[in-house]
């Protein structure tokens, strides 16, 4: 369990790594800092699912879910593009140290590692590709039934 201190900064380190793959994307200036906060919001449920229930892929489920949501809101919101705000924002969890092992091991032909960082690749893209899409299915539907209500609201108040 990491203390408060650790925490804070490691939100910030989160916060401004996401700012960076931001800025080498050539994203817009206006979306920086929502893109910044995007990340460092991701890193929160990933860090309880670290903490609670030692499964990175529970996490990275959940903040791929948060990142998407946060994203199309947000995109909505403040009328940039949601890849915009997305991409920089999950580049943190994509799983380049998998990858990395799984050539290495491919090359000095170790089949039992290279087998278990092909699975770890593999289940830590499926978590990714899963709330990715579980958002991209239901955020259009969720945004139309909030103007609905939203509409409605406001009718009522006049």
């Amino acid at each position: 369990m990491m203390d408060i201190v650790t925490f804070v900064a490691t939100m910030f380190l989160v916060f401004a790594a996401t700012i960076g793959f931001a800025l080498v994307v050539q994203a817009p200036r206006r979306g920086l800092v929502i893109t910044g906060i995007i990340g460092a919001t991701s890193y929160l449920p990933y860090t309880l699912c670290l903490s609670t229930s030692k499964n990175q892929y529970y996490g990275i489920f959940l903040a791929t879910l948060l990142v998407c949501f946060m994203g199309m809101l947000f995109a909505r919101i403040k009328h940039i593009p949601a890849n915009i705000l997305i991409i920089p924002s999950l580049v943190l969890y994509f799983p380049g140290q998998q990858a990395y092992k799984m050539m290495v091991n491919l090359f000095d032909m170790d089949l039992h590692a290279f087998i278990s960082n092909t699975a770890a690749f593999a289940k830590i893209s499926l978590a990714i590709y899963a709330g990715f899409i579980i958002v991209n299915i239901t955020f259009p539907g969720l945004w139309r039934y909030w103007l609905q209500v939203k509409s409605r609201w406001t009718s009522h108040q006049e």
